[in-house]
């Protein structure tokens, strides 16, 4: 009996999103990041990250 292929994810319903990733550098040179599904949650994050004097930056990116 011949093996039939599975189908693609999104004909099985998957739902294709994007992710956004947050980088955060600080002044001593340490970088930190975290992953989310929502763009308004990531730059929730990042603006929170941004008020310590010792970060020096936090970059939102899209990922897929």
């Amino acid at each position: 009996m011949p093996k039939t292929s599975k189908p693609s994810k999104t004909k099985r319903g998957y739902r294709k999103h994007s992710h956004w990733r947050v980088t955060v550098n600080y002044s001593d040179k340490e970088v930190s990041g975290r992953v989310y599904g929502d763009r308004e949650k990531a730059e929730k994050f990042a603006a929170r990250q941004k008020k310590p004097p010792f970060v020096k930056s936090a970059l939102i990116e899209q990922i897929d």
